[in-house]
């Protein structure tokens, strides 16, 4: 939640100023990467970064699935 909340406004204007299909390829590769950090999480800081990350990406994908359709 932490990482979502905090790229709610930067991703809006990210998404209004660029383009919108190359932000969500992004925001997917990010989230892909993510879910593997926290699949490979030595340790619990690993894995609470990688949940961040993986809120700031989910937040990227949701925004992207708005604007794209």
């Amino acid at each position: 939640m932490a990482g979502s909340i905090v790229t709610v406004l930067p991703l809006g204007k990210l998404y209004g100023k660029y383009n919108a299909k190359w932000l969500y390829i992004i925001s997917v590769v990010l989230f892909l990467a993510s879910s593997a950090l926290c699949g490979a999480a030595p340790n619990m800081n690993a894995m609470i970064v990688g949940r961040v990350f993986l809120g700031m990406a989910g937040n990227g994908i949701y925004f992207g699935i708005l604007v794209c359709n």
